[in-house]
């Protein structure tokens, strides 16, 4: 027959072993969450890549179109000594098209840049308001942010805000 000890020891040692198991799943289970996490964050980032790549295909293409319509344009304007010389039955078909790729290349303008514009845009709406607050000096400010921040909020460059031949 086993001693008490014996098979206390006994317990202790499963129980020990048990937890151990338990541990070694929870870290197993822990590993694989990072992996797919992992995994998940490199697939999303080859999305948006290829997004960009399609986006940058449309976009040449559709200034390929733009540049081509614009040369079509400048020949009819030459031709025809001038644009409001066009006779009608040219220029409106051409300018509908115009319009219509216009159109297009603004959207897929708008839609790349308008994002980027929107982060510039808010980096010096916090900027100024920081400037605003005093949580800090202009002086504490490198003169690049500053150019970029007064430009972005103005819509202007800085240029226009200095002063012509030594006066105001």
């Amino acid at each position: 027959m086993a001693s008490i000890g014996a098979a206390a020891a006994a317990g202790l040692e499963s129980g020990l072993s048990m937890g151990l198991r338990m541990r070694a799943a929870d870290q197993q289970e822990e590993q694989l969450k990072r992996q797919n996490l992992v995994a998940d964050q490199q697939l999303q980032r080859q999305r948006e890549q290829d997004k960009r790549l399609e986006d940058d295909a449309a976009l040449a293409a559709i200034e390929k179109q733009f540049e081509d319509l614009r040369a079509e344009g400048e020949g009819y304007a030459a031709q025809y000594g001038g644009v409001k010389n066009v006779p009608p039955e040219i220029g409106g078909p051409y300018f509908e098209r115009f319009g219509q790729v216009s159109g297009v290349r603004n959207t897929l303008l708008r839609k790349r840049y308008e994002p980027i514009l929107k982060q510039h845009e808010q980096r010096a709406k916090d900027l100024f308001m920081r400037l605003q607050a005093g949580d800090m000096s202009i002086d504490d400010v490198p003169p690049e942010e500053l150019f970029s921040a007064v430009r972005v909020q103005a819509r202007r460059d800085p240029a226009d805000f200095l002063p012509v031949n030594g006066g105001l």
